[in-house]
C-alpha cells in the first residue's frame, strides 16, 4: 500500500485533515485530526490498512 492509499483508507475511517505521514518500523505513522478536531497520531499496518494504534489528544 502506498502512503496515498493509506491516507485514503484513514479518511474512510473518519479521520480528516491529514498533516503528514512517515514510516516508523513496519508501520505508517500518520498525523491527522478526528472529526471532533482532536489531534491524532495513527499507526497503520501498510500491508492490510489495519490501525495498529491511535493516540488521540484533546
Amino acid at each position: 500500500m502506498t502512503p496515498d492509499e493509506a491516507v485514503f483508507e484513514l479518511r474512510q475511517d473518519g479521520y480528516s485533515d491529514v498533516q503528514g505521514i512517515k514510516v516508523v518500523g513496519n508501520c505508517y505513522e500518520i498525523y491527522a485530526f478526528t472529526t471532533k478536531h482532536e489531534r491524532a497520531d495513527v499507526y497503520m499496518n501498510p500491508v492490510n490498512a489495519e490501525i495498529v494504534r491511535a493516540e488521540i489528544e484533546d
